[in-house]
């Protein structure tokens, strides 16, 4: 932030001051004071600009949204545990999640014995099928709430999590839990839940969730469906983090309240941005070009970026390059744009190599979404593909380098 010019600019003005000081002026005509005074002035107006571009850089500093202080509304979403605990954790999953069923088989049932089923903490799950790298993710949420149509939703909540690579056929999981398959198939079939898993959806991402499983933890309202967010957990933790922090939390709850400190007001819900405006060749528009490149400056210079496209589409792939122009101006090492043959739906999607991504990862997430792209997110990509690959050499994806971060992956342009 031109610091070090700031500097030099503060010693140039020390020995400016004493040049001009009695003692030298015996020794310098009118000429040469004349000279000084306008270096000396031209040198005090280089610092103030120095000084202006260090305040507009930090005016365009953004902060990630990390959900702490997010108000998250789960309505009739299926919960554990009792409406008087001190605690509410809300996770946001995936049924074809890697991650989420190792939390599920390894680390869930002791959350279960000893904080949901003694009282202290109450449990609200919330679907965010990453539909981008899991095909089945999105039927599986549809399928958890036509079984629970039928008084059966956990009951098919652990039968699918058990059977992460055999969702299919769906049928056969309401034929093991007990219900009515006529009805069970009617009701997959009618879509009749998908406006409700898309709001989940758009409130995960909202309150900052960018990858799955996420658990925001906050403090019970008795009556409400509402809870304002203290903690965030994210990723397939071992049970003694959760425990660390839960425990943590309770011992903050049980601590009173100083009766004259008010209640905080809740934030207002902000509003959406408008979606990105994309040319008909593809092209972004100036204001779509600025947002991206307002917030992608406040990474740390010289961040690396990966950029790919379907090739079967001319918009995606002006799409891309557009992209990584924006990139590349905003002080990024943009990689060149690869062409993919791999089929993309139509969207952009930001894959994280790894489970816990570096920071300017949500730099990215961030700038997506502020220009109006809504992106869809997922973490663990890597591992996830090497596993595809295993189950099916066929599988095209997108393979990662070993010193990659990430991927921006621009499908077919509407």
């Amino acid at each position: 932030m031109k610091l070090s010019r700031l500097r030099a600019g503060c010693v140039g003005l020390c020995l400016a001051v004493a040049l001009a000081s009695p003692g030298a002026t015996q020794q310098t005509t009118n000429d040469d004071l004349r000279k000084q005074l306008d270096a000396l002035r031209t040198m005090i107006e280089g610092i103030q600009k120095d000084i202006q571009d260090v305040k507009a850089q930090l005016a365009r500093q953004v902060p990630p949204p990390s959900g702490v202080g997010s108000i998250i509304d789960f309505g009739n979403r299926p919960t554990k545990g009792e409406g008087t605990a001190k605690l509410t954790m809300v996770e946001f999953s995936d049924y074809q999640c890697p991650f989420c069923g190792k939390y599920v088989h390894e680390t869930y049932p002791q959350i279960l014995s000893e904080y949901i089923e003694t009282g202290k903490m109450r449990s609200v799950f919330i679907d965010m099928p990453l539909e981008s790298i899991h095909k089945f993710a999105f039927k599986g949420a549809q399928a958890a709430r036509c079984a629970g149509e039928q008084g059966k939703y956990w009951e098919m909540h652990d039968r699918l999590f058990a059977n992460q690579t055999a969702l299919e056929p769906w049928t056969a999981h309401a034929e093991a839990i007990g219900i009515d398959t006529a009805k069970f198939d009617a009701c997959l079939a009618s879509g009749k839940f998908d406006q409700q898993i898309r709001q989940d959806m758009a409130q995960a991402q909202r309150v900052g969730v960018t990858g799955t499983p996420a658990f925001m933890i906050g403090r019970t309202e008795p009556g409400s469906t509402k809870v304002r967010v203290i903690s965030v957990l994210k990723g397939a933790k071992p049970f003694a983090e959760f425990k660390a922090e839960l425990d943590r939390l309770l011992e903050q709850a049980d601590k009173p309240v100083a009766e004259a400190a008010p209640a905080a007001a809740a934030p207002d819900t902000p509003a959406p941005p408008a979606p990105a405006s994309i040319a008909r060749d593809g092209k972004l528009d100036d204001v779509t070009r600025a947002t991206l490149e307002r917030v992608l400056a406040t990474a740390p210079a010289g961040s690396p970026a990966w950029i790919s496209a379907t090739q079967a589409d001319a918009r995606a792939v002006v799409l891309a390059r557009d992209l990584g122009e924006v990139f590349t101006k905003s002080g990024w090492r943009t990689r060149p744009i690869r062409l993919s043959a791999a089929g993309v739906k139509p969207g952009i999607y930001l894959f994280a190599a790894d489970e816990a991504p570096p920071a300017y990862f949500e730099t990215v997430r961030q700038a997506l979404a502020e220009a109006g792209f809504a992106p869809s997110v997922a973490t663990g990509y890597r591992q996830y593909y090497e596993e595809r690959r295993r189950q099916d050499p066929k599988f095209a994806g997108f393979p990662m380098a070993p010193e990659q971060s990430f991927l921006v992956v621009v499908g077919r342009v509407q």
